[in-house]
């Protein structure tokens, strides 16, 4: 993890803690919480399909500030387990299959793109599992997090909602040669990221084992 990913984690964990010892005190568990986000992920999936991208958007955010919470609920009940990380990162990736699903519904991106969004998605999710698993210490590099693949679909959802009731002046092509849609620009370019992140992880399992075998 790069400096500036644990200073990321540390204003994000000081922010949320507070909140989490609130939430904490209703009696609502993480692993709750966690479901709670993969729920409310359908719903936004749901809006995807019937082509609503605002609504979409608005329940994509709330699933992932509810994905956010779990991990403080969990510190705040002293409930932080090895188990609960690996039900989270599972849940997590069904999360975004049901996005990416959503979207795919809905017309809004070809479904080439869909894929391969999945697709880098789940390799650099993968490759750093597979790496941790091994012993690399924390294999959480990469240019293409969680939270900055999520920022975009929710940003390029506004944009789609502005393009789809023609409240801004829109760009009718794109370098492809079809409509503009950014949705579609939005999953290509988490794609190329998260493809770029996962061999970015790759290296990093190769020179952590490599440090690790001259070490001996």
């Amino acid at each position: 993890m790069t400096k500036a990913q644990k200073r990321s984690r540390r204003i994000y964990e000081a922010t949320f803690a507070p909140i989490g010892r609130v939430v904490a005190k209703t009696g609502i568990t993480a692993n709750a919480l966690t479901i709670i986000a993969v729920l409310i992920s359908i719903l936004s999936a749901f809006f995807y399909a019937i082509q609503n991208p605002l609504l979409g958007m608005v329940f994509l955010v709330c699933s992932s500030l509810a994905d956010m919470l779990d991990g403080s609920v969990a510190r705040a009940r002293g409930t932080s387990s090895q188990f609960g990380t690996i039900f989270d990162h599972t849940m997590d990736r069904i999360s975004e299959f049901f996005f990416l699903l959503g979207i795919m519904a809905g017309r809004y991106s070809p479904p080439e793109f869909v894929f391969f969004c999945f697709e880098g998605m789940l390799m650099a999710s993968f490759i750093r599992a597979k790496a941790e698993s091994m012993g690399v210490d924390n294999c959480s590099v990469g240019i293409m997090e969680r939270k900055e693949k999520l920022t975009l679909l929710g940003f390029a959802s506004f944009l789609e909602f502005l393009n789809q009731y023609q409240l801004y002046p829109v760009i009718k092509t794109w370098p492809l040669g079809a409509p503009f849609l950014p949705l579609a620009l939005a999953l290509l370019i988490i794609g190329t990221l998260s493809n770029i992140s996962a061999l970015q992880r790759l290296l990093y399992a190769k020179k952590y084992f490599k440090m690790m075998n001259t070490e001996k």
